[in-house]
């Protein structure tokens, strides 16, 4: 019969320890990123948000008068969208928008989305219940397409890689990002409007528009 070698308890007591200290390091750690992801940018708190729906209304309004508007073929046209009205009709009508033209809001219904406009530069930000999101981009036209390029991108403070951001899209926006859309859109059965440029600038987001008749 041989003997059998017996370990005493206290032999197991440090990796005990290591084990309970790891977990304990992990679950910190875990609340630590959680409680950064949160952390809103200086930017959030300075813009000014309507209240109430009236001011996002008149200038969804006022946008599709302009867009409708007579005017004489191929002459171009400029459209000044302010940061106050984009946020307006960011907080108040993006998704009734999308719902009366049976499209899924790519957000949360209770999340909040603002942007801060800068040269050459959007500042998105989307406030849900468990995260804050940041991407900045660029908007663009190239060869006929539209789009928002993707510059940079986090979650709260911590900063987050550009494949990761888009693996969290819906498919819908990352065809956006990636490809774009038409820069034309008809207005009527006789006419139609195409981008011709697209430029943020501090505090207001420019839109060069010009009007041609269809085909």
């Amino acid at each position: 019969m041989s003997d059998q070698p017996t370990h005493s308890p206290r032999a197991f007591r440090p990796l005990r320890i290591a084990a309970v200290l790891l977990l304990v390091s992990a679950i910190a750690l875990a609340a630590f990123a959680y409680d950064r992801s949160r952390h809103e940018p200086a930017w959030w708190s300075d813009v000014a948000i309507a209240t109430t729906p009236e001011q996002a209304e008149t200038f969804e309004h006022a946008l599709l008068a302009q867009l409708t508007r007579v005017r004489e073929t191929d002459e171009p046209w400029i459209a000044a969208l302010t940061e106050s009205d984009l946020n307006a009709w960011l907080a108040h009508r993006l998704n009734p928008w999308l719902t009366n033209r049976g499209l899924a809001s790519p957000i949360e219904p209770d999340a909040a989305v603002r942007v801060r406009l800068h040269a050459n530069q959007v500042l998105i930000g989307v406030r849900t219940t468990d995260a804050f999101f940041r991407p900045a981009v660029r908007p663009e036209i190239r060869d006929n397409r539209h789009s928002l390029e993707p510059l940079e991108a986090g979650v709260g403070d911590l900063a987050l890689p550009l494949w990761a951001f888009r693996s969290q899209l819906p498919a819908s926006l990352n065809n956006w990002l990636a490809g774009g859309l038409p820069t034309t859109t008809p207005i009527d059965r006789a006419r139609a409007a195409q981008l011709q440029e697209l430029s943020s600038q501090p505090g207001q987001f420019v839109v060069t528009v010009s009007t041609f008749a269809r085909p």
